[in-house]
């Protein structure tokens, strides 16, 4: 048998009748006896779904970050095992402390090399450059400056 109130909208409710021939609903029974309730169990079935949802849309990368959350002192444990490890090759003794250092420090800054040639600034600057550095910065200023090439001067 079928709940014979309308719902809000003014269409016929349709669920089953539990008492009087009313639903659970429009009888005043479970959750529609408090208002609270209604509402305290309506918020916690949106946290599910959110929850469900959230899970569902994981990328790859968060994935295998819970992963190594889950498993960081066994992590930890296997390189401090592998580092100890007097048998192992020096090169994997190496790569597992500088893991673990990696880990617990951050990364150390990698310093950089400028390869580019430095212009010197004044006459005596020019004065300490050898022949081999002056020819290679004359053909770069002409290069730059896009000058037919001058005599090698040596």
């Amino acid at each position: 048998m079928r709940c014979s109130a309308t719902r809000k909208d003014g269409q016929p409710c349709g669920a089953t009748a539990v008492r009087n021939g009313l639903c659970a609903g429009h009888a005043g029974l479970g959750l529609a006896a408090s208002k609270e309730a209604a509402e305290a169990a309506s918020a916690l079935g949106h946290k599910a779904r959110a929850e469900r949802t959230s899970k569902a849309r994981k990328t790859a990368s968060q994935v295998y970050r819970e992963a190594v959350e889950r498993h960081a002192a066994e992590c930890v444990r296997v390189r401090v095992a592998i580092m100890r490890d007097e048998s192992a090759p020096a090169i994997a003794r190496l790569q597992a402390m500088e893991q673990l250092e990696n880990r617990a420090l951050g990364r150390a800054v990698q310093p950089t090399e400028d390869l580019t040639p430095k212009t010197p600034e004044t006459v005596d600057q020019i004065r300490a450059l050898s022949p081999e550095e002056r020819r290679a910065l004359l053909r770069d200023l002409e290069s730059r400056l896009g000058v037919p090439k001058l005599r090698d001067a040596g």
